[in-house]
């Protein structure tokens, strides 16, 4: 395997254990997030499903490709039966505190849609449409509850 190839999966499983430690700190979970060590072999998501109703997908990269890593977040968690949640940062971004510099896509039925709302706007309320949130305010929707 070319060294470039193990560099970037090196990377990738690093930035997956700092946003798993995040979150298991900020959501003060009593056993630490942990990530799915199959997840390549199986398609799945990053995390090993100990967040209830969510698929966590994170990403470190120099370029922003937002769309496709959605794209990629929702048929993971649709795999899995959960709703998805990308967590990206830019290798640029270094300096700032580091949940300053993670930002998070987040459905937007986790932000807008209530049990009650009527079919006309179901519509908004499927995974397909995303909202570009900071990393507190991903925290903040992973503490609600998930609607199926």
């Amino acid at each position: 395997m070319p060294r470039r190839r193990k560099s970037g999966r090196r990377k990738g499983a690093n930035a997956e254990r700092t946003i798993f430690a995040l979150l298991t700190s900020e959501l003060q979970l009593a056993k630490p997030l942990q990530r799915n060590f199959n997840q390549a072999r199986d398609g799945g998501a990053d995390d090993a499903g100990q967040l209830p109703g969510w698929a966590i997908e994170v990403k470190h990269v120099a370029k922003l490709a937002r769309p496709t890593w959605w794209r990629q977040a929702i048929r993971q968690a649709q795999g899995v039966g959960r709703q998805p949640v990308l967590f990206y940062r830019l290798r640029k971004a270094r300096g700032a505190p580091e949940t300053a510099a993670w930002r998070a896509v987040v459905p937007v039925a986790a932000l807008t849609c209530l049990p009650s709302m009527d079919a006309v706007h179901e519509v908004f309320c499927e995974a397909v449409h995303g909202a570009d949130v900071s990393f507190d305010a991903a925290v903040q929707v992973l503490r609600a509850p998930v609607r199926p």
